[in-house]
Parts: structure tokens; sequence; C-alpha cells
């Protein structure tokens, strides 16, 4: 009778095999634990409040304050660079804030995994360095270049690692009131694109404080700020070293195959194509008005504050509306805005076009994660982080590339112009309506396989 077991024919093996069923055993438990949540008795107490779940979103807050806020700011440094640079266009211009914004999402990966075998204090710290390094090389940059190494690529790629890391711990703490918690968190990112522009444009136009110095001066704030939000923030789930890149495989090949999830991906990227692209040139749009560059300096900042209503508003609606639903709305309006941008003829006239565009494009950024969640096959705790990242990474090229395609369009249309006039925007503002547009078509098509799902909605 022969034995059921091989190892049995060859006694001299059984170490060996037993080796081998070993190595085995422990790959297959690594490639689990990378994707598979905790078993729900060793996961984690959400407090849902307490002292140290609000001061981690207190130190979120902070994070966000100093590193997306000064990224969603960008529009004033736009309009400077353009000043000071008279031999480069507004599309080469454009490249820094435009790689800035390609970080935050274009890192996801990277800052997950390294968050995942480090913990988020060091990564923040990392983080911190970048930025505040990068700010301080921009302090005594004078060329074009030297300014995309600095401001752009090295405050860029600290931005990115800080904020996947932060924008994922107060899910930790809060299962009732996590939109409140979390709402909190990010609206750090809408008063710092308030705070920063303000600041700079007080120190350069109003005080004639040097650049350099208001460089400095924004680079000692960020660190503080940073340092602080470190000293604050607490992770509520232990680290998981097996996350690593090929951890991602497995998600990414389940939502190539899904069609929702590829059109949604596409309205993503779409929608990241054109979103920004106001807030790039809002101020100099101002300043082809007749605007003095002190008050088309404040036009970011108004931009900036209403996204942190819309946010807030929009975002409670979409509890009882829908988040699709709510996205879908946001984002048609956002392109109805942007056709009608080229209907403002006067400074004043701007600042109410620029409060209805931040208040339903700034919604319409933050309801894109819970717009994916009925696409995202059960269970969908254990693949909603994987998702997430790998739809952030593939939108991210989106950001990278809208703001310089509006620029070339705007240098088009002002060839052989000492500065723009009002109505060589129109070509960036047709651009921008009908990107978002056609992200909706997207968005739709996309809402349209989750009805079709029984799946999802289980």
């Amino acid at each position: 009778m022969s034995s059921p077991r091989s190892e049995d024919s060859h006694p001299r093996d059984d170490a060996t095999v037993v080796a081998h069923d070993e190595d085995k055993e422990m790959q297959r438990t690594e490639e689990k634990a990378a994707t598979a949540p905790a078993s729900p008795a060793a996961a984690p107490s959400v407090p849902d409040g307490g002292r140290t779940a609000w001061l981690t979103v207190l130190g979120c807050f902070l994070a966000f304050f100093a590193s997306f806020g000064f990224v969603t700011g960008y529009g004033v440094f736009q309009s400077y660079y353009e000043g000071i640079l008279p031999s480069y266009s507004s599309d080469d211009i454009s490249w820094i804030g435009s790689f800035q914004l390609w970080a935050i999402t274009g890192m996801a990966l990277p800052s997950v995994i390294l968050s995942a075998h480090v913990g988020p204090h060091v990564t923040l710290a990392i983080g911190t360095f970048l930025t505040v390094f990068g700010v301080m090389m921009a302090s005594i940059s004078k060329e074009y270049y030297q300014l995309l190494l600095s401001h752009g690529i090295c405050t860029g790629l600290g931005i990115g690692l800080t904020f996947m890391p932060i924008v994922g711990l107060p899910n930790q703490w809060f299962s009732k009131r996590r939109g409140l918690a979390v709402g909190l968190a990010l609206g750090g990112s809408s008063v710092g694109g308030v705070i920063w522009p303000v600041v700079f444009n007080q120190m350069v136009n109003h005080d004639r404080i040097s650049y350099g110095w208001t460089m400095r001066t924004i680079g000692f704030l960020q660190l503080a700020l940073m340092g602080t939000a470190i000293a604050l923030i607490r992770s509520n789930v232990p680290r998981n070293k097996a996350v690593k890149l090929s951890s991602f495989h497995k998600p990414l090949m389940m939502a190539v195959k899904s069609v929702g999830v590829v059109l949604f991906a596409l309205g993503l990227l779409l929608h990241f194509f054109g979103i920004y692209v106001p807030y790039f040139y809002a101020p100099a749009y101002a300043q082809s008005l007749g605007a003095s560059p002190y008050t088309a300096f404040w036009v970011s900042a108004v931009l900036n504050a209403a996204t942190f209503f819309g946010r807030f508003a929009l975002g409670a609606v979409s509890d009882s509306l829908g988040h699709g639903n709510t996205l879908l709305v946001s984002v048609v309006v956002s392109a109805a805005l942007a056709f009608a941008w080229q209907g403002v003829s006067s400074a004043a006239g701007i600042f109410v076009w620029v409060v209805f565009y931040g208040f339903f494009s700034g919604a319409s950024v933050s309801l894109q994660s819970p717009a994916i969640v009925p696409l995202v096959p059960n269970p969908k705790l254990q693949l909603m982080g994987p998702y997430i990242a790998i739809l952030c990474s593939f939108s991210s090229f989106g950001s990278l590339g809208g703001s310089p395609i509006a620029g070339r369009l705007l240098r088009s249309s002002a060839m052989g112009k000492a500065a723009p006039g009002p109505e060589d925007f129109h070509g960036m503002m047709y651009f921008t309506g009908g990107i978002l547009f056609a992200s909706c078509a997207f968005y739709i098509a996309a809402r349209a396989t989750y009805e079709r799902n029984p799946l999802a909605k289980a």
C-alpha cells in the first residue's frame, strides 16, 4: 500500500520537506497579512473620541495646514514667478505647482509602504525635512530650474510623503463620528490654502519684505507646525511590515478587471486634469482685469476659503443624497462655472466667481473617496485601502498635466502681447469646462455599473 505522503518514502529528506512547507506557509501568511484586515479578536478598539483621538485629529489638521494647504495656495506663487521670470511662459512656471499636485497622490504607494514599515511618525519626519528643505532652498533660488528643483520637486516629494499616512489616521480612532473627524482634519488644507497666500501677499506686496526672507519665514512656520503634528498624532493599528509593492498586485488586477472601477478611474483622471486650473490662474486673470498684484493675491485666499465651507456643507448633504450623486452635482456645477468664468469682467466679479467655484470644486475633491466605496468588491474593508492608493496613483497624472496645458493655451492666445488680456484666458476656460464635463460622463457610466452590480450593494 502506497503512502499518501511522498516524504514517507524518503526519510532522510524530512527536515528539508518540513522546512520547505514552513517557508511556503510563511509566504502565504505574509501575503494574507499584506491585504487582509486583522481578525476581529485582534483588531484594535475604536474609541470614537477621547483625548488621544482628538489630539490626533488636531495633529492631522496641522499637518494638512502646513503641507496640502501650501500646495492649494500655489496661485500666488504662479503670479509672482511670472513677474520675476519674464522669459518663461505660464505653462513653464505652472510645472512647479503641478509637480506638487502630482506628488500628493502620486506618492501614495511609496508613502503607504514606508508608513507600514516605520510608522507615521518617521514618515512624517522624512516628509517634513524634504518639505522645509525645499522651501529654504527656494528662498535662495534665482533661476527657473532652481525653483523647479526646490519649490516643485523637493517640496512636492516631502508633501507627498505626508499626505497618505495622515489622511487615514482619523479613521483609526473614530467610527460614528468619522465624518466629523475626517472633515476637521482635512479642513486644515483649506485653512492653509487661505493663510499661506495671505502671508506671502502681506510680506512681499504690503510690507515689502524680500522673497527670500518670506520663504524662510514660511519654512520655519511649516517646521513648527509639522513638528507639533508629529508630537500629537498617534496610530491605533499595529505596523504591518509585510506590506510591500507586490501586496498591491492582486488588488490592481481585480481593479483593472472591474468595468466600474476603470470608468471611475478615468473620470478621476479627467477630474484632476481640470479642477485645479483656476487655482493656478485665477489671480493672473484678476490682474488681466486691472486688479493690482496685492488685490489679485487675495483671490487665491478667497478661493481656498470657499472650499472649506463646500467640503462641510456638501459632505453633510451627501450622507442623505448619496456620495456619488453629490459628487456628480458638484462636478457638473464646477464645469458650468468654468464656462461661465469668461463672463467675469471686473475685479469684484472674480471674487464672487471664486467663492462659488471654490465651494463646489472643493466638495468634489472630498467626495471622490466615498463615491468609490460601492464599486469596491466585497469585503470592502479588505480592499478599500489598496484601491484608494491605486486610484490616487493613477489620477495623479491628471494633476501633473492639466495646468501646464492650460498655460500653453494661454501662451498661444497671448502670442506677441506684452501681457495677456482677459480674452486670452478663454481657451483655458473652455478646456477646463470641457474636461470636467467629460469627467462627469465617466462618473455616470461608473455609477450605472454599480446599479447593475448587486454584489457591490451587499
